[in-house]
């Protein structure tokens, strides 16, 4: 499948228990409306997408490893809640950063998935505050990230190429 504009970094996903904080495998329905099958972004300068993988670099040289996983998205596609879940809030994932795209939901799973919680990172809230959401219930967009990070994965695309 051909993307016509792949945010490298697209989704600070973590999905996780809040019972005991262990990270279990389930699966989430579709995220991105760019990327029906939920595929993670692969290595690049940045590291890899997958839970674990060690990435660099703060400015000052910090590494660290992902707690997430990182689904592509192109921008502007629209977003779903991956799980029934309550919209908790909206907020800024790097607090220092006041850059548009730097924005992020926080939802709080329901039902089967009661317990568990996900953080989507740079994505635009168009969901109230406190509205429960079905798996697959459009939440926000996909923010665009090419001019913080200096490019983004597009095969074949000339738009927002920095």
């Amino acid at each position: 499948m051909e993307f016509p504009l792949v945010i490298a970094i697209a989704f600070g996903i973590i999905a996780q228990s809040m019972e005991g904080g262990a990270i279990r495998k389930k699966c989430f329905s579709k995220i991105c409306s760019s990327n029906p099958s939920n595929m993670m972004r692969v290595w690049d300068r940045f590291g890899s997408g997958a839970f674990g993988a060690p990435r660099c670099c703060e400015r000052d040289g910090t590494r660290w490893a992902n707690k997430g996983i990182d689904i592509m998205c192109s921008a502007g596609s629209r977003v779903y809640a991956p799980f029934p879940a309550r919209v908790l809030y909206s907020y800024r994932p790097f607090l220092k950063n006041r850059r548009p795209h730097n924005v992020a939901i926080r939802l709080r799973g329901t039902g089967a998935w009661r317990g568990y919680g996900v953080r989507l990172f740079f994505v635009k809230k168009r969901a109230r505050n406190g509205r429960y959401v079905s798996a697959g219930t459009f939440i926000g967009y996909m923010t665009n990230m090419a001019p913080e990070y200096g490019y983004v994965y597009a095969p074949g695309a000339k738009d927002n190429l920095m």
